[in-house]
């Protein structure tokens, strides 16, 4: 049963992905939600998803919320290593300040090898 409902969840998780790329936005979103009830626990890049397709569908507040929660699973996250969680904090950083239309600035850390970052996260959260 759990192998099935991984499955569910990574199809449902390339669906968000694809649309998002598509800039539906809305339809990235549903597959998005879908993809966690499968899954359960979201990751660091499950929220940080969530948090971009909530702003882009004008959900500010929830959005923060979401990517406020990504900051702490970033830092925790055993599976990222050092110059990975550099970028994807840079990534919500950005995200954070354009919610903010600008009006809060942040200084990105750009102490991290970009050739030691997956290529999957680059594509999925393009700084």
């Amino acid at each position: 049963m759990r192998y099935i409902r991984l499955t569910f969840s990574s199809i449902m998780w390339g669906l968000a992905i694809y649309f998002s790329g598509k800039r539906d936005y809305s339809r990235g979103l549903s597959f998005l939600i879908n993809s966690e009830k499968y899954r359960g626990k979201a990751d660091a890049e499950m929220l940080l998803l969530k948090g971009f397709l909530l702003a882009s569908t004008d959900k500010e507040s929830d959005a923060e919320f979401f990517l406020e929660l990504a900051e702490r699973k970033i830092k925790d996250s055993k599976k990222l290593n050092r110059d990975e969680k550099i970028y994807l904090n840079n990534y919500r950083l950005i995200l954070l300040s354009k919610i903010k239309k600008g009006l809060v600035f942040f200084d990105l850390d750009d102490s991290y090898d970009n050739s030691k970052v997956s290529k999957h996260l680059k594509d999925n959260h393009p700084c």
